[in-house]
């Protein structure tokens, strides 16, 4: 599951393919190596525009009295979306979105080796994710 992030460079190529129709990261700046609850760009659809934001990823819930709780929820499998009370109420509500980046890093549990994951041909990713409110969620598996 992706622990790390690459965030991109330029975001204008993706804004164009994904036709972006607000932008509103205004103090973006791109990462090597974006952790848990860092602002990642995502986009979001609202009233039928799609909107490129800032959120923080690792969603709170709800009925969560700590913000905290966003360095255990980072990650979601797809499986689990119904079950899990962390994370049925983004997913029964619709509020999906999608997270750019342009690679993202995994670890061998044996010898906590990183490996990145990129597209062939480097160009920026978009990875499933849930939202609520100014927080994101990636999710393995849509």
């Amino acid at each position: 599951m992706c622990g790390r992030a690459k965030l991109p460079d330029d975001v204008s190529e993706i804004k164009l393919d994904l036709k972006i129709d607000f932008d509103q990261i205004g103090n973006y700046r791109p990462r090597w190596n974006a952790a848990p609850t860092s602002k990642l760009p995502v986009v979001v659809s609202a009233a039928g525009s799609r909107i490129l934001t800032l959120m923080r990823w690792g969603l709170v819930p709800s009925w969560a009295k700590d913000l905290k709780i966003g360095f255990s929820t980072f990650n979601a499998r797809a499986e689990s979306l119904t079950t899990r009370a962390a994370f049925r109420g983004a997913w029964q509500a619709g509020r999906r979105c999608l997270v750019l980046a342009d690679g993202y890093y995994e670890w061998r549990d044996a010898d906590k080796q990183p490996f990145a994951v990129a597209l062939a041909n480097r160009g920026p990713m978009t990875l499933g994710a849930l939202s609520r409110g100014f927080f994101c969620v990636l999710v393995q598996g849509l």
